[in-house]
């Protein structure tokens, strides 16, 4: 159909609430599960909501060091403040030679699989 928008990715949810997100990453029952949804508290932005990959990555801000070269800023703010890791890019990304790597060896899996975080970075940079 011409003109037709694609579907949304799996892991995208526009309207869902915090709660209702961890609810269902709750479920998923799995580390590394993952959703994607629009931000309450920022308009336009939006909040990444995973469960803890404890074995890889012992705190969050490892996970930044780590998977995005810093193109997280970690801050000290508790998680009830609503935001623990904000997501800024300064000029080109350095990320996307990383991401297109990954990209070429990737396969898409629903939430409940378990999708890594890797997946959504390539996905987000498209």
């Amino acid at each position: 159909m011409a003109g037709a928008s694609p579907a949304p990715p799996l892991w995208y949810h526009r309207d869902l609430s915090r709660a209702a997100a961890e609810e269902l990453l709750a479920r998923a029952g799995r580390d590394g599960s993952f959703l994607v949804r629009d931000s309450e508290s920022v308009n336009g932005a939006y909040a990444l909501c995973v469960l803890p990959w404890t074995e890889i990555f012992p705190s969050a801000q490892d996970m930044c060091e780590k998977i995005w070269s810093n193109s997280y800023k970690y801050t000290t703010l508790t998680k009830d403040s609503g935001r623990c890791m904000q997501m800024w890019f300064t000029g080109s990304n350095p990320n996307k030679k990383v991401a297109e790597y990954y990209l070429n060896g990737a396969e898409t899996v629903a939430i409940a699989t378990g999708l890594h975080v890797i997946v959504l970075l390539m996905m987000l940079l498209h």
